[in-house]
């Protein structure tokens, strides 16, 4: 089963507002920046990144080069892209101080893909491989007839809206994926819900995928319905959501993932996406999609913990560490306990007391009035378990820790991030060649480890029921 996706490669102009500008208004922008973009380059990178083999069919113009490298870069098959004599299409963003967007597409060689290179592109595909498709290019109608008429399934994204885009006959399509505004014009709905009923009753078999903003999105088919709701992040820029999302969804389907997985897998990366700006360059890669979906998955667990389990938690989990060669060689040692995580380490602070080891909290004064405005929180809980801050922090950046012990999820010596942030660490590390030599320990709040909840770059994670050591 091969995936092709017959798409659009822009030239994104994003230009930085305070508010979407309105009908007779002028504003002003304080910012602008170029990004590779385009609905169809978009999905295609989204889906490379998530693991699947795609080709890319489209064109190009004459100034559009660097879109062709970026999709190669990307791990997208680009042999059916083809370089036109046009001036590439392109698209004029704004994006709010409130990360919404609004978007003017000129077509340009998008609108250059003619029957006869769809013809081309086809005779290499058959029955039940997957075309993904939106409406950014010329010949959607024949695309999805010629696509049809050879068994393939077919994922259509109705973006943008048109008159052409109206007219095509649906029961063509295998999956629908819209957002609220596109399901208004293809329904005539005013809700939802009477959208998706609408689309369930004039076409039984298509699936739809209902994105719905900040919320999640609803999966709808002959079956049932699924929601699955986004992931909370900060929002900074939402150009590329719906495509990362799409391309990610389509991904998960490729490998045989079911509905729900594939879903959730979708949001998780357009949740990374939002946070960050531009198209192509937000969409996230496979590694840190399976990370962030870890990260929610603990908050979830540890979030339906009670203060007892927590509590047995972190006991077991120190009695496991406070049982190993290293912590007992170790002479000195530096515990992280950051505010906000569900790990108490206090019974690690406690023993290495009681053991007559060195105890140190590295983060001076100035740092942490800096690091969390719960200054007074942080002093209450190291004094509780012993902890000196250092002053001055020389005696720690003399490199004489033999241990690291770090609380939740961290990710090694050369980058780990903390509750309250990963600058103090950082700094920390980069000034104390002694102590990166050193070990580093992390403690986890959970009852299983997959492999990809810690980096590489740890030496030991410990749980309350497994040590797990990194060569």
């Amino acid at each position: 089963m091969k995936l092709i996706n017959f798409g659009s490669c822009n030239i994104d102009y994003v230009y930085a507002v305070d508010h979407i500008v309105n009908g007779g208004e002028t504003e002003s922008a304080c910012g602008m920046q170029v990004f590779a973009g385009g609905k169809g380059l978009n999905q295609s990178i989204a889906a490379a990144r998530a693991g699947a083999e795609i080709y890319h069919a489209g064109c190009i113009g004459e100034d559009g080069e660097f879109l062709e490298q970026m999709l190669k870069e990307n791990g997208v098959d680009t042999s059916y892209l083809k370089r036109v004599d046009e001036k590439n299409g392109h698209a004029i963003i704004q994006v709010s101080r409130a990360g919404e967007n609004s978007i003017v597409i000129y077509p340009g060689s998008n609108a250059a893909l003619t029957p006869k290179m769809i013809d081309e592109v086809l005779c290499d595909f058959c029955a039940g491989d997957v075309l993904m498709l939106q409406n950014e290019v010329s010949n959607v109608g024949y695309i999805i007839d010629r696509a049809y008429g050879k068994g393939m399934k077919i994922v259509l994204n109705p973006s943008p809206i048109s008159e052409e885009l109206l007219r095509l006959d649906l029961k063509k399509i295998t999956y629908l994926v819209l957002n609220e505004v596109e399901a208004r014009a293809i329904t005539g709905a005013e809700s939802e819900r009477e959208a998706l009923d609408f689309l369930a009753k004039r076409y039984p078999a298509l699936r739809v995928v209902l994105t719905v903003g900040a919320r999640g999105c609803i999966y709808r088919d002959e079956a049932g319905e699924i929601f699955q709701p986004s992931f909370k992040v900060e929002v900074k820029d939402t150009t590329a959501a719906g495509d990362t999302f799409t391309g990610y969804f389509v991904a998960e389907i490729m490998k045989g993932a079911d509905v729900s997985r594939a879903l959730k897998v979708a949001a998780c990366a357009a949740g990374i996406a939002v946070s960050r700006s531009g198209a192509a360059p937000s969409i996230p890669t496979a590694d840190e999609v399976a990370k962030n979906e870890i990260r929610a998955n603990m908050k979830e667990r540890r979030a339906a913990l009670t203060v007892d389990e927590r509590e047995e938690k972190s006991r077991a989990a120190a009695l496991a560490l406070l049982g190993t060669d290293e912590y007992k060689k170790a002479r000195s040692i530096m515990l992280y306990r950051p505010i906000g995580s569900e790990m108490d380490t206090s019974y690690i602070a406690k023993a290495a007391h009681a053991d007559g080891k060195c105890v140190l909290y590295p983060v001076t004064d100035e740092q942490s009035r800096k690091i969390t405005p719960v200054k007074a929180e942080a002093d209450a809980e190291f004094a509780r378990g012993g902890f000196k801050i250092p002053e001055p922090v020389g005696e720690v950046y003399d490199g004489k820790i033999d241990l690291i012990v770090v609380p939740g999820l961290a990710f090694g010596r050369d980058g780990m991030r903390l509750g309250y942030g990963k600058g103090c660490y950082d700094e920390f590390l980069n000034r104390s060649a002694a102590t990166r030599a050193g070990l580093c320990y992390e403690l986890q709040l959970t009852d299983t480890l997959p492999c990809e909840a810690h980096d590489e770059k740890m030496d030991m994670v410990v749980t309350e029921n497994e040590i797990i050591k990194n060569a």
